[in-house]
Parts: structure tokens; sequence; C-alpha cells
């Protein structure tokens, strides 16, 4: 991670870097959207999709998807205060623009993020690949946990081909 961001702080006409899970997909809007606001600090995704691969299903994540996803962040080039790949340089990058810290450690320098106008990525699930998800689950879950989970269900739509073609949601053979 640390090496592709000096890699991409070198290239002449990068202006932002996103950190990409390589399960989680992006949307092929993105590129396009961001190259119109080369001077803006950066975006949330705030919305997105989650999936789990082979379902016919993907659940919308209308708010905090940055919270969720790691693949949520896409920041000006020079916001990464980050200029070799040493061992304390690696602490820091991890402490401080992991995508559950990086709200944090930007507000403390003045800057904010603007949220994506619209759905930035997919949090593949259920793969094998992801380091976080369902550590912390918990044994026991409260009636309003339970409710809110019902609730989730609702959240679920089909998975278009538009959708596919967006993400590049590719079918496994």
């Amino acid at each position: 991670m640390l090496t592709g961001i000096l890699y991409a702080k070198k290239l002449k006409d990068t202006t932002h870097i996103m950190l990409v899970d390589a399960d989680d997909r992006v949307s092929d809007r993105l590129a396009e959207y961001v190259s119109h606001y080369p001077n803006c600090p950066g975006w949330f995704i705030t919305n997105g999709y989650c999936y789990q691969e082979n379902s016919v299903f993907i659940k919308v994540m209308r708010k905090a998807f940055h919270h969720y996803c790691g693949t949520s962040n896409i920041l000006r080039k020079d916001l990464y205060d980050i200029d070799s790949n040493d061992s304390e340089t690696r602490d820091r990058l991890f402490k401080a623009y992991r995508h559950k810290q990086l709200e944090q450690t930007l507000a403390a320098k003045g800057i904010y993020l603007e949220s994506l106008p619209f759905k930035g990525a997919v949090y593949i699930i259920n793969n094998g690949e992801n380091i976080y998800y369902g550590i912390a689950k918990k044994s026991k879950i409260s009636l309003k946990s339970r409710l809110l989970r019902l609730k989730s269900l609702l959240d679920n739509r089909i998975l278009t081909p538009t959708i596919k073609k967006e993400f590049s949601l590719l079918e496994k053979l």
C-alpha cells in the first residue's frame, strides 16, 4: 500500500489517490468524475453496495459506507504527508489513513472531504479475502440489532446487468 502511494505521488498527471482492496469494485464513472475536480481535497464514498459473490442480490448501503469498506476514500495526492517507505511511516499510515481513521485525521488538519454524489464502490464480502469482516461478531444480539437486521433486508436489490457492467461484476465460472 505504501509503495503504491509513493509511486502514485510521483506520477505527473496524478491528482488523487484511492486505495482499492483487491476484491472490491469501483464505478466506471469514478475516474471521469474525479478528473473534473483536480483541486478538490477528495471524497468519501458514503453510499455504495455490499455484494456476496455469485448472489443474484446486491445490498444498497445508503450511509456510512466508508466506515465499513476500505475502498471508500479518494484523497488528493498532496494530502498524503508520506515521503518514505520505512516502518515508522507504515505505522503512521496504518494509524492515520485507514478508512475508519481518515476522517478524524483530516479533520484535525482542518480538511474535510465531500461525499461522492453517487454509489462509488461495491464491498464484496464472504469471499475469503476480507480481513476484518465478521471479526467483531457478538454472540448475543440485542432485539434492536435484530430488528435493524430485518429492516436491512429491505435494502436488497436484484443485481441488474447495468450494475454488473458499471462495477465489472463478473460471474465466477
